[in-house]
């Protein structure tokens, strides 16, 4: 069910049209070994500092290091994460989605949404969590 959801998230977002159906009723999974994901994470954390610093809140800058992620780590590791935004809590959060595994994300700016209940690493690559298919069916009931 969340899938549907994200696919129409996805068909709102303009730059992700394509055979978006196929993708997400498919069950491909995306295998990542030990090595590459920590790969892709430490590229990820060294594009996301080069940006913004060490010491700066992520909290409002999701987009502004997504958006320009999704081609570098397309190009760098031979992916293809296309780019989201949807309204979280007040406001848009940006991350990015894999297209060929639609359970993949990878959120540069994760750690904004730790509390109590949940931590999330500094860059995460994963399972989209549940917090965010909460999130995603909120946004998609508050648009009918």
């Amino acid at each position: 069910h969340y899938k549907s959801m994200i696919k129409l998230c996805l068909i709102c977002n303009k730059e992700f049209k394509t055979n978006i159906e196929s993708l997400i009723d498919s069950n491909v999974r995306r295998i990542f070994t030990n090595t590459h994901r920590k790969e892709i994470i430490k590229f990820t954390s060294e594009f996301k500092n080069g940006i913004l610093g060490k010491n700066i809140n992520i909290e409002d800058y999701s987009y502004l290091i997504s958006a320009p992620l999704e081609s570098l780590i397309n190009q760098a590791f031979n992916l293809d994460f296309k780019l989201i935004s949807i309204p979280f809590q007040h406001k848009n959060h940006a991350f990015l989605i894999d297209s060929i595994d639609m359970n993949t994300i990878l959120d540069p700016t994760a750690e904004q949404f730790n509390n109590e209940e949940i931590t999330f690493p500094s860059v995460y690559l994963g399972e989209i969590p549940s917090l965010y298919k909460n999130w995603i069916l909120l946004a998609i009931n508050k648009g009918k």
